[in-house]
């Protein structure tokens, strides 16, 4: 085969693991923000000494509590 076509798929087949390698990486960092955002909205309500109940009444009264959706994992059913 040619020498050039096998040069160019090997560079395609490295630049793929790099990019998969890049995406798991962002996708750890996306965990990671999210875990720390989580914690500072936990802190922040309790701060406030709020019963989850008290929240969601809050959270209901807001001009956007429309928008708020559950997160769902995928093994859950869908709430609405």
């Amino acid at each position: 085969m040619n020498k050039q076509l096998n040069k160019l798929r090997a560079a395609n087949v490295k630049d793929r693991a790099k990019v998969d390698m890049l995406l798991a990486r962002i996708r750890d960092r996306d965990e990671a923000i999210t875990k720390l955002e989580n914690t500072e909205i936990i802190g922040m309500v309790r701060e406030y000494k709020l019963t989850p109940e008290m929240l969601a009444e809050i959270l209901a009264k807001t001009p956007f509590h429309n928008q708020i959706k559950k997160e769902v994992k995928p093994d859950e059913p869908d709430p609405t």
